[in-house]
C-alpha cells in the first residue's frame, strides 16, 4: 500500500510504501543530468503503525519540496 503526494497540476511527486518493519518515503527529484535516469530522494521511518505512518506523511510534506528545489553547484 503507498499513498501519493500531488503537486497542484495533480501529478505524483512521492510515495510511500512498507519495507520490512519501516516505511520508505521516497520524493522525485528530477532526471540525473549525466546518466538521464531519474533521481529520488528517500527516507525510512521504523514502524508501520499510525504512529510511523503520520511521521511518514510529515517527511513526505518535507521531501518533496526539497526534491523540486535545484542543487547549489
Amino acid at each position: 500500500m503507498s499513498q501519493s503526494t500531488s503537486d497542484t497540476e495533480g501529478r505524483k511527486r512521492g510515495n510511500i510504501r512498507q519495507r520490512g518493519n519501516s516505511l520508505q518515503v521516497r520524493a522525485y527529484a528530477g532526471v540525473d543530468p549525466v546518466t538521464g535516469k531519474p533521481s529520488y530522494l528517500a527516507e525510512t521511518v521504523k514502524g508501520t503503525d499510525r504512529a510511523a505512518r503520520k511521521r511518514a506523511e510529515k517527511l513526505m510534506t518535507e521531501l518533496v519540496p526539497a526534491a523540486r528545489t535545484p542543487a547549489l553547484r
